[in-house]
């Protein structure tokens, strides 16, 4: 958590550790940080079209978002629209097939060797 605080998948084992050695309170503290990262996410998009993709601090956010609802990953891709980058994940659930949008714009923002990054 030291190098990536906002990290959904390491608050939630913290919290899962934490609670196994009987201190409720971290436990707690990083339950708190999970469900409001999760809820952020979440809440940021429906992820159906790039307009409402979810939008990611972290690519591992796309994973815990397929885990969260039980989603199976298929084919991955970027794809830019109106200048904009966005993960399009393929995705099956309950025998039906959908497209995820991310909003991946800020990790292409924040760096500094991406040929599409702004001076």
């Amino acid at each position: 958590l030291a190098v990536a605080p906002l990290d959904l998948h390491a608050h939630f084992h913290c919290a899962a550790a934490y609670r196994r050695t009987g201190d409720e309170a971290a436990a707690t503290a990083h339950d708190h940080m999970f469900n409001g990262l999760r809820t952020s996410l979440f809440d940021s998009g429906d992820g159906r079209s790039p307009a409402t993709a979810y939008k990611v601090v972290t690519l591992a956010e796309e994973k815990h978002l397929f885990i969260l609802p039980g989603w199976e990953w298929g084919e991955q891709s970027l794809i830019t629209v109106d200048g904009v980058h966005f993960d399009r994940i393929s995705a099956t659930a309950d025998g039906e097939s959908f497209d995820v949008y991310f909003n991946v714009q800020n990790l292409f923002d924040h760096d500094p060797s991406s040929s599409d990054s702004s001076p």
